[in-house]
């Protein structure tokens, strides 16, 4: 799993781009579905994001929960997300890598979570984020891993 974290920080650097300058705040929330390898249930949460964006380029930070089992897990991440292709089209693709705490049963530890996405523009301030990451936690001496698709509605604005 760490060589495809690795795999998709390179992918999004390395790739040729021709962005735009399109610098400023954005700020979003949306459901999420979240499905780990330790369990066969599907378990719903949501959340919500902020980011700063550089050109291609944006510092994330994202909070959320996911009820699961009697309880809910909570995550505080933040990391980079890298957008590639031309994004003054309607649909842009990035790629992210968010690390940070996860709070379970009153315990915390950490979470990484690297993952790819599209930005389906709706008007010139608001997108539609698909995400699908793939969760590496730490939680009660064990390292799970597993998967989660979100959908976010995404507010920027320019500068």
């Amino acid at each position: 799993m760490r060589i495809a974290v690795l795999l998709l920080i390179s992918l999004g650097i390395l790739l040729p781009v021709n962005a735009e300058a399109q610098d400023g705040w954005e700020a979003g929330f949306g459901p999420h579905l979240i499905r780990r390898e330790d369990s066969s249930k599907v378990h719903f949460g949501g959340g919500v994001t902020a980011a700063r964006r550089f050109g291609r380029f944006a510092g994330v930070v994202e909070g959320g929960g996911t009820r699961r089992e009697g309880h809910n897990d909570w995550r505080a991440l933040a990391g980079v997300r890298v957008k590639f292709g031309d994004t003054s089209r309607r649909t842009v693709f990035f790629v992210q890598t968010l690390g940070g705490v996860l709070i379970r049963s009153r315990e915390s530890d950490w979470a990484i979570l690297p993952g790819l996405g599209a930005d389906v523009r709706l008007s010139e301030k608001r997108a539609l984020r698909v995400q699908l990451d793939a969760p590496i936690e730490r939680a009660q001496s064990r390292t799970v891993s597993g998967g989660r698709l979100s959908v976010w509605l995404v507010f920027g604005r320019q500068q």
